[in-house]
């Protein structure tokens, strides 16, 4: 029984084993993104970790593993009737410093295919097309 406790006070002295990565969050879109969130898998997203203008950055320290990192657009008007908060999420695994690149679908940002970055994509609604004419 001592043996057990020495070793449990052993492991919770040491921090668990638990290591934390540095996490870079990028927004490569045309507007902001009003809401980014950063937590486990299928958990409470929690609060928000701020808001990134057009071509900013934010970076966090999160523990390795999977996280799920999410970003809300600020409203979109589509067109004269429809408006749009656009979301995108992506679930990724951290093992050491990682990077997050939010773009619009269509206008992939060059260095997605390197080592420790993401890219996620937001899907952007189109205008309807005008009555009388055929939609796409």
């Amino acid at each position: 029984m001592r043996l057990v406790l020495l070793c449990l006070v052993a492991v919770v002295g040491c921090g668990g084993g638990a290591t934390f990565h540095n996490l870079t969050i990028v927004n490569q879109t045309a507007r902001k993104i009003d809401e980014v969130y950063v937590h486990a898998p299928n958990a409470d997203k929690g609060a928000s970790r701020g808001a990134l203008a057009q071509g900013a950055s934010l970076s966090v320290k999160v523990k390795g593993g999977g996280v799920e990192v999410l970003g809300i657009s600020e409203l979109v008007y589509v067109d004269q009737k429809v408006r749009d908060r656009p979301s995108a999420s992506q679930v990724v695994e951290v093992t050491s410093p990682t990077s997050v690149v939010f773009y619009d679908l269509g206008k992939e940002p060059p260095g997605l295919d390197r080592p420790g970055i993401f890219g996620v994509a937001f899907r952007l609604l189109k205008p309807a097309a005008p009555e009388g004419e055929p939609s796409e």
